[in-house]
């Protein structure tokens, strides 16, 4: 009995060592792990308070503008104000944007925004209460 086995081979120009081929799993496995670290390591650029003590995060999107994002975890705050302004390193920064995904699964009920948003990112507030 003659057993069928399917075997399958790249076109030539993806095949390793040609130049433009899948990396093999070793370097492949280096370019994860470097990017992941990426990741974690620039989940946000600095937190502030706002005037009710609700303390925030935010990534620097300009010269003078930020946006609010995730902390890597959930807001706890039920009634979030979000400042048209904050500082940080002594300089003002303007409060422009909502990050996607900044307030995900949280369990915010109301949130109060300046008028100086002009984005809300993606899923901003999927999942919230």
């Amino acid at each position: 009995m003659k057993r069928n086995n399917l075997i399958y081979s790249f076109p030539h120009p993806f095949r390793e060592g040609q130049g433009v081929g899948f990396p093999s799993a070793g370097r492949l496995l280096m370019v994860l792990m470097a990017l992941l670290g990426t990741i974690s390591a620039s989940a946000y650029d600095f937190s502030a308070e706002n005037a009710q003590g609700q303390t925030f995060y935010y990534n620097i999107t300009g010269d003078n503008t930020v946006e609010v994002t995730n902390n890597g975890g959930n807001y706890i705050y039920r009634d979030v104000i979000i400042p048209s302004t904050v500082e940080y390193n002594k300089k003002t920064y303007t409060v422009t944007g909502i990050g996607a995904c900044a307030f995900m699964s949280s369990s915010i009920t109301s949130i109060t925004l300046p008028n100086t948003i002009t984005k809300i990112g993606g899923r901003a507030f999927s999942g919230c209460i």
